[in-house]
């Protein structure tokens, strides 16, 4: 009788014990989750306070300065004017590329949010594989790391670039003005306050 009951409680502790064992691991991953989920969210954050009214008025006022001067500079410029234009055209493509990204990167942190909490979901229910779940979780931790790297660069790139920009904005106004009778081309009076 003994051997049975030892038998039983051998094969009960083989069952409980993995279930112990896989209810760690399933809470493991759960607050990898969690954390993946807060550091993404704390970088979209970031990422959506950016001085959207300042990246507006400044591309704004990119395109048209570059506008009138394709259209209306036909002289030949000296290295100084044209270091000038190049770092006024590299600081106003940036600042749209910028903005095009920023966009883009917002979509993909959305898909990433929903895929996180969906997973999150499928593991606090357990109804997902342990294999699966170790899967998808390094598959989330790749995505969101690598989403985390292009929001981190598209900052570094919108500062460095609005700097660049304003840096080379009154040279550029002073340009123009030699070209276009001391006037600059016409922008709304928004613009104006940049």
């Amino acid at each position: 009788m003994r051997s049975i009951i030892y038998k039983l409680l051998f094969f009960a502790s083989g069952i409980f014990f993995p279930s112990c064992n896989n209810s760690a691991v399933y809470d493991q991953k759960l607050k990898t989750l969690d954390s993946l989920s807060g550091a993404l969210n704390a970088m979209v954050n970031k990422l959506e306070k950016t001085d959207t009214v300042l990246l507006n008025k400044a591309i704004d006022r990119f395109e048209n300065y570059k506008l009138f001067i394709q259209n209306n500079i036909q002289d030949t410029i000296n290295k100084s004017q044209a270091d000038l234009l190049r770092q006024f055209y590299t600081g106003g493509t940036n600042l749209r590329t910028f903005k095009e990204n920023r966009t883009s990167i917002l979509k993909q942190a959305s898909v990433v949010n929903s895929q996180i909490f969906k997973l999150s979901g499928d593991i606090k229910e357990h109804s997902i594989e342990l294999e699966l779940m170790n899967q998808y979780v390094s598959l989330e931790q790749k995505q969101t790391g690598e989403l985390i790297e292009s929001i981190y660069k598209q900052q570094n790139m919108f500062f460095s670039s609005i700097e660049e920009f304003k840096l080379s904005l009154r040279s550029v106004e002073q340009f123009i003005k030699e070209h276009n009778n001391g006037e600059l081309p016409t922008i709304t009076q928004e613009d104006q306050a940049f």
